[in-house]
């Protein structure tokens, strides 16, 4: 039975899919998975003739990237973000998924402090290319729904508040990184050219007040 079989041999965890395998021995030790958009990062923390046993967490894939770029350890990458993590085992038969807190988890199944990934130039360019796109197709999506958002705002005569006016700030830096990363220009805004609308000129986003 493969991991993913495993992983997936649970009614509430039927859609978790396999990702990425980061390291692996003669079974995956560290790897990602997906379900219902949601990254999880999950290291095998025990195996013996009985059981095999997972500790697991949410992780977003900037975090994921910052991994494999040594910029973060292994234990810091799975105690950042939420705070309810999972623990998982697998005895032959069945799969149980166990919600805990992360100080309730102990000391000897976290990975060992201080450790890196230690990956060395290129050694995870693929991955690192797989999380960066799931990274901006996330943005993308968010992109949408928020400028969607205050174009409503804007189509209901009411003046944007400033907390909206601040994240639409946001969204126009979010682009001009995403447009950077690509070396193009991916979006237009013509559709929600209201009341203010930004120009794409040289690679600089300039917002404007419609005259």
């Amino acid at each position: 039975m493969n991991i993913e079989t495993i992983l997936q041999n649970n009614d509430n965890y039927r859609n978790m899919k396999l990702q990425q395998i980061l390291f692996e021995s003669t079974y995956p030790v560290l790897f990602t998975c997906e379900m219902n958009n949601e990254a999880y990062m999950f290291i095998c923390c025990e195996v013996n003739e009985k059981s095999m046993n997972w500790i697991a967490t949410q992780v977003d894939y900037k975090t994921l990237i910052d991994l494999l770029t040594n910029k973060i350890t292994i234990r810091d990458s799975f105690l950042k973000g939420c705070e309810i993590k999972l623990m998982v085992s697998y005895d032959g038969k069945e799969t149980k998924y166990c919600e805990v807190k992360k100080e309730d988890i102990s000391e000897d199944i976290l990975p060992t402090d201080g450790e890196y990934m230690d990956a060395e130039i290129g050694e995870f360019d693929e991955e690192i290319e797989y999380y960066k796109n799931k990274l901006n197709a996330i943005q993308i999506v968010k992109f949408s729904y928020n400028l969607e958002y205050i174009y409503k705002e804007y189509d209901k005569k009411i003046r944007p508040t400033k907390r909206n006016f601040i994240d639409f700030l946001k969204i126009v830096e979010m682009l001009r990184k995403i447009d950077s990363q690509n070396k193009k220009k991916l979006y237009t805004t013509n559709q929600y050219d209201v009341n203010y609308r930004y120009d794409y000129t040289n690679g600089n986003y300039t917002l404007k007040a419609k005259g």
